[in-house]
């Protein structure tokens, strides 16, 4: 009986996947650059040199399993498969909680950022609305597919 492999669709190009990467790493810098220049003040180059340290290693460490482990799960995955199933389990599910936590972040952020264009966004409920306007408008870009996604990604990056 030959086990049949199932595979994840390849739907995106190369400009594609970087756009998607590049946004998602660098929203982590994008969110809390106000609140490091506030704290580091002239040191502001040599803190953001440093922190993107880890950011490497991490990429660095996804390409390399990502190529010597061609299969769907991301960390998951690789945690599982090097250290067992009940930390590949913990793994997944503190990857889902980190991702919900930097959603609410980066929505919040986002409609802080905008209060400054529009005074409105600093205000209860104004700002709680946009967030979560913020959050569905993203949630139904990843329902619809990867691709409308990325897209969305490369049109937002001009």
């Amino acid at each position: 009986m030959e086990s049949k492999r199932i595979a994840l669709k390849r739907a995106l190009g190369s400009i594609e996947l970087f756009a998607l990467g590049y946004s998602d790493v660098s929203s982590t810098y994008y969110f809390s650059m106000g609140v490091i220049a506030l704290y580091s003040g002239s040191a502001l180059p040599m803190v953001m040199l440093l922190g993107s340290v880890p950011l490497w290693l991490v990429g660095l460490t996804y390409a390399e399993l990502g190529s010597s482990i061609p299969e769907a799960g991301g960390a998951y995955y690789y945690v599982r498969r090097g250290l067992g199933d009940g930390l590949g389990f913990m793994a997944g599910w503190l990857l889902n909680l980190d991702q919900i936590i930097m959603i609410a972040y980066g929505a919040v952020s986002f409609v802080g950022y905008l209060g400054v264009l529009v005074d409105v966004l600093h205000v209860w409920p104004y700002n709680l609305i946009t967030s979560l306007a913020v959050i569905y408008t993203l949630m139904f870009l990843n329902i619809i597919g990867i691709k409308p996604s990325a897209r969305f990604n490369l049109a937002s990056h001009r």
